[in-house]
């Protein structure tokens, strides 16, 4: 078991992740509840690991849904983030239950009275889950075409009407439910199921689906099922505002459960290649298969830095999440999306059979992490919200340029998280002080050091990649705008996570010219990346293989014993 002083180099928010990963243990030893294997099996029974929920709760991961100030410890999102992470890893499913519990509980941080708070406390540090009951059969996630209502009545709120699909609907003690209480008003209530009378509410069968097998997705529907009127959050009439509002903070986090399927699906891959010996030697010595796995890698980091800035954000800027969330949502899953595919292709044959264990693990991870790009807003309403977010133009000052070290620098302690809804921010105003820094980080790129050394072609990259902004939206549809400013964002968030960390893989710059190399590859499939920087970014993936740590560029061990599975 690793000491207090072996975490010394690692960030304090990845500490509680080294010590989650210690606590669940090697997944390829089958004596461990969150192995590989059981997750497989228990997929092929459409059940879901129940044990491994166990172990996280005996650990202690629910205290990291309550906020500080009512006995839990979530205050540093980012510290949230890499713990789902490492859950994801292994098994998409107890992430996706507990995360589906936060955004049930977020609502009641932001908006509800301490009784509220109090009460949600205790049942979720007693291991309860919960969920955001919003969907609807006939109307999706359309918030203005609610069809479910909370009629007035004395005392309490009547419930009619059907949400459907919904995570957690049949297992969760409590649900925030969106409900019409008066013409074109929606509110947001807090229902605790153990209350309701059982012949005026009914839960619904499980929807089949193609991933995440053995959640609960279902459904949960009232026929004139009373409330307290205390059930209310916050003002009525403000559900739309709310519930946008609360997305912000789960669609960010969403991220984490790519990169763990992302970091698991690599590890996979890059075992195979390693072990499969065709025409007189390992596939990995192809060009083709290291371009991919590299491509993969170097994805993985991008999305990494993508991500802990607006997870930071949480807390440091939270009126800047409306843009940066919807930025993290889109950006990362379908990023990751795209890399499993292709990792998919190392793998060939073997990818498709069901006759080894690391096959059923990939095949597993492949279906699972779809969900990511979908539910919180699907990759269309997050382009479309960031499209909407490009045309306000600022209405005050320029933004707070002293706010990046806050969201950068990674061994930097957060401002603890103090759950204040009038903080969130439908729009960012035109404000958004990453995507401002990037001008002035490539205004010098053509005599940056790194770039000099690449030859003529290369540099020609990155003076593409520098001179799109905003200036060439216009000649763009509304969602192509929105597909480059993502990039360009990328692109700033490598330059300033490698501006505000040193030390370690940050101290070499080839890790940076390499992401940015491949965001021009986002740009422009056809760019090749240099062989000088993928050199090292190829020796830097072998190293963490070889070392048992997690893809990262503060990456975190993996427990003892933890071996690549050859396919």
């Amino acid at each position: 078991m690793r000491t207090y002083e072996d975490l010394t180099g690692i960030c304090a928010a990845d500490r509680a992740a080294v010590e989650l990963e210690e606590h669940l243990g090697d997944p390829g030893d089958t004596s461990r509840p969150s192995a590989f294997a059981h997750a497989v099996e228990s997929d092929d029974r459409e059940e879901m690991p129940w044990q491994v929920m166990e172990e996280l709760r005996a650990w202690g991961f629910p205290r990291f849904l309550v906020p500080a100030a009512y006995g839990g410890r979530l205050y540093s999102f980012q510290e949230v983030f890499s713990l789902c992470r490492s859950i994801a890893r292994r098994d998409l499913r107890p992430a996706v239950s507990f995360g589906t519990t936060l955004l049930g509980a977020n609502p009641v941080w932001l908006w509800g009275d301490d009784r509220q708070r109090r009460w949600l406390a205790d049942r979720l540090l007693a291991g309860d889950l919960g969920s955001f009951a919003m969907s609807e059969r006939d109307h999706g996630s359309d918030l203005g075409g609610c069809q479910v209502t909370a009629e007035r009545a004395g005392d309490d709120y009547l419930l009619d009407g059907e949400k459907w699909p919904v995570g957690n609907a049949t297992r969760g003690a409590f649900c925030t439910l969106y409900a019409k209480t008066g013409p074109r008003r929606f509110s947001l209530l807090l229902v605790e199921k153990r209350r309701l009378p059982p012949d005026r509410f009914r839960n619904s069968a499980g929807v089949p689906t193609v991933g995440l097998r053995g959640h609960d997705l279902s459904g949960i529907s009232f026929a004139g099922c009373p409330v307290p009127a205390d059930a209310l959050l916050g003002t009525e009439g403000a559900g739309i505002q709310q519930t946008l509002k609360t997305l912000q903070i789960t669609r960010t986090l969403i991220a984490a459960l790519s990169l763990g399927s992302l970091d698991t699906a690599l590890r996979l891959a890059y075992a195979h290649a390693r072990g499969r010996r065709l025409y007189g030697a390992s596939i990995l010595e192809l060009p083709v298969i290291r371009d991919i796995l590299v491509r993969a890698y170097l994805d993985l980091i991008i999305g990494e830095c993508v991500s802990i800035p607006a997870a930071r954000a949480i807390t440091e800027a939270p009126e800047r999440l409306g843009l940066w969330s919807a930025i993290v949502k889109y950006f990362v899953p379908v990023t990751v999306e795209r890399a499993i595919a292709e990792l998919n292709t190392v793998l060939s044959a073997r990818g498709y059979l069901r006759d080894s264990l690391p096959a059923r693990t990939f095949q597993k991870l492949h279906r699972d992490q779809a969900i990511a790009s979908i539910f919180e807003g699907t990759t269309h309403v997050n382009l479309s919200s960031i499209a909407a977010d490009l045309l306000v133009a600022p209405t005050g000052p320029s933004g707070d340029a002293a706010l990046l070290p806050a969201l950068f620098a990674r061994h930097r302690s957060s401002t603890p998280w103090a759950p204040d809804g009038r903080r969130l921010h439908l729009t960012n105003g035109g404000f958004d002080e990453i995507g401002a820094s990037w001008p002035e980080a490539i205004a010098g790129l053509s005599s940056w050091e790194p770039v000099r050394r690449l030859d003529a072609a290369r540099a020609e990259m990155f003076a593409r990649l520098a001179t799109v902004d905003r200036r060439a939206y216009g000649s763009l549809s509304a969602h192509a705008a929105a597909r480059v400013h993502c990039v360009l964002h990328a692109a700033a968030c490598l330059v300033q996570t490698w501006r505000h960390n040193s030390g370690g893989a940050f101290a070499d710059e080839e890790w940076l010219v390499a992401c940015l190399e491949r965001l021009t590859q986002h740009l422009d499939p056809s760019r090749q990346l240099s062989s000088g920087p993928v050199a090292t970014v190829e020796r830097r993936l072998a190293a963490q293989v070889d070392a048992a740590e997690m893809f990262s560029l503060t990456p975190i061990p993996l427990p003892e014993g933890r071996r690549d599975l050859p396919v």
